[in-house]
């Protein structure tokens, strides 16, 4: 039978999570995890404001950025030399020297140091993940280039992490009061700044939404405040409808309703800008750097807004209540092999984002998500069960060889994931197959 399991915010390493303060529950399926989310806890968001600061706060924001990237540097290659993880072993040992020597006040010290430990932390899983890797090519004969690990963290000017103790934010007069270095002769060690504000976000600064944390950021000469609020959900029960989402490269996502969702305008945006830095890149000229610096992150940003308009319009056409099924995409570089002309665009865009996206707004709207084994979901016939390499006849086209039923690729795919769900969570045991029953 299956084994359920539960776990907390970060546990479930690998998948993505919807945000802090949710709780969860796993099944070992077909010796693969399903991860469940329950929707009942609490809803995050972050709030992207502009400081507006005087020329001598914004001197003493940058020597205080200045200062707590030193410290974080400093408990980095401190970590990774004694080969040590442990965040209360590093405080002992960083604690009172970085207060003797630094200006920045405690709080700001020990936000330091809990940022350098969940880095160096990160460091040695990713080590881990590329040493298990490199065996497998030795033992294979394909470890043609010598094994690199990553290297020890280190940041040109760290952003600032604020708890609730170093930073406070007054939604009436749209001011905020920072923690900086202290200075000769000052008692007071906070700036209040002046912040300018969205109108959307209008919407998160009510009393419903708590304020949690704040990160500080300096960016091309402007600081800017990312505010994390919460607010509670409310409790919603499943309706018992399992939706199955496929995501793919030529339809961003497809659903088993059936509904599609990314069409040939994102496809073709997302090729424009490869082809293009391709092009400027290939060139190398002074003319070309300067037009790829103006081009910086502007691919990203392009994704992330289609990422998020495309969750939106996918969590509307759902109910509350319902089951949004994905495919769990952890590891899936290393445990998939596309061909040449496709790895490019496997790897092209960010499916993990779009996950992610689709799963904090499901959880807002009350609906559930769910993580299953993507395995033969495309090769699988959703109607008999039959797999075969063969039933894919081309990248939009399904045939079965068994039984003869057609549709579209991505839609059976979809079909396929939602009974996959609904499979385990009404506890069949794990020996069934991955596919569902005869569907008419």
């Amino acid at each position: 039978m299956y084994k359920r399991q539960s776990f907390s915010y970060g546990e479930e390493a690998g998948v993505p999570c919807l945000e802090q303060g949710h709780r969860g529950y796993s099944y070992l399926y077909d010796n693969k995890l399903l991860v469940c989310y329950d929707m009942n806890m609490r809803a995050t968001r972050t709030i992207r404001i502009q400081l507006k600061p005087t020329p001598e706060q914004a001197t003493l924001l940058q020597q205080t950025m200045q200062e707590y990237t030193d410290c974080f540097n400093d408990v980095c290659h401190l970590a990774d030399t004694e080969k040590i993880s442990n965040g209360l072993e590093l405080h002992r040992l960083t604690y009172a020297s970085m207060r003797a020597t630094a200006h920045l006040p405690s709080q700001l010290i020990c936000a330091a140091r809990v940022k350098a430990t969940e880095a160096i932390k990160s460091v040695i899983a990713r080590r881990k993940k590329q040493l298990k890797k490199y065996q497998q090519l030795q033992k294979q004969g394909k470890a043609q280039k010598p094994l690199r690990l990553a290297k020890t963290p280190q940041s040109p000017l760290c952003a600032i992490r604020y708890d609730a103790r170093s930073f406070r934010f007054e939604r009436n007069s749209r001011l905020v009061s920072l923690v900086h270095v202290q200075q000769p002769g000052q008692t007071r060690n906070r700036a209040t700044i002046a912040v300018k504000v969205p109108p959307y976000y209008e919407q998160y600064l009510t009393a419903q939404w708590q304020q949690e944390s704040a990160d500080l950021i300096y960016r091309n000469g402007m600081f800017w405040l990312h505010l994390i609020v919460s607010c509670a959900l409310s409790q919603t029960e499943p309706s018992g409808a399992a939706i199955g989402v496929d995501l793919g490269i030529n339809r961003l996502a497809v659903t088993s309703q059936p509904r599609f969702f990314g069409g040939k305008r994102i496809k073709e945006t997302n090729n424009r800008y490869f082809r293009l830095r391709r092009s400027l890149q290939g060139k190398g000229t002074k003319s070309a750097k300067r037009h790829l610096k103006k081009l910086a992150g502007r691919l990203k940003r392009f994704q992330r807004d289609a990422n998020h308009a495309l969750s939106k319009q996918l969590v509307s056409s759902c109910q509350p209540g319902d089951i949004l099924v994905m495919e769990n995409l952890t590891d899936i570089h290393e445990r998939t092999k596309g061909r040449r002309t496709q790895r490019r665009a496997m790897s092209n865009w960010s499916f993990a984002e779009l996950q992610s996206s689709i799963a904090y707004k499901a959880a807002y709207r009350g609906s559930h998500v769910e993580f299953v084994n993507a395995r033969y979901s495309s090769q699988a016939c959703s109607r008999c069960g039959h797999i075969a390499k063969r039933n894919r006849v081309s990248q939009s086209e399904f045939s079965c060889k068994h039984c003869g039923y057609k549709a579209n690729a991505d839609v059976n795919a979809a079909y396929n994931l939602a009974t996959r769900a609904k499979s385990v969570s009404s506890g069949l045991s794990v020996k069934q197959p991955l596919v569902s029953v005869l569907r008419v």
